[in-house]
């Protein structure tokens, strides 16, 4: 059975749309790098591999990565985004 990994994100729906909703939006929080098709079974690639490698904390991604994709907090990364914002 696969591992669920459950995240809260204390704002209204409409403004986490906005994370998720456009080709430009997941480049803020995924990898500015990113190419992907937001419609249902829509294929993603990243363009030169991850951003970030390299920087102090790029072994960690790549343990992360070892341990499986679903451990490299991602949704972490787009809750901060989201409850930092503003509006």
């Amino acid at each position: 059975m696969p591992q669920v990994i459950r995240i809260e994100i204390r704002a209204r729906p409409s403004k986490v749309w906005r994370y998720v909703a456009s080709q430009e939006a997941p480049r803020r929080w995924i990898s500015p790098k990113l190419e992907i098709d937001l419609k249902l079974g829509g294929k993603y690639r990243f363009l030169d591999g991850f951003a970030g490698i390299g920087d102090g904390d790029w072994s960690a991604m790549v343990a992360d990565h070892e341990r499986g994709a679903d451990q490299h907090r991602i949704l972490d990364k787009l809750a901060g985004l989201v409850n930092a914002s503003e509006n």
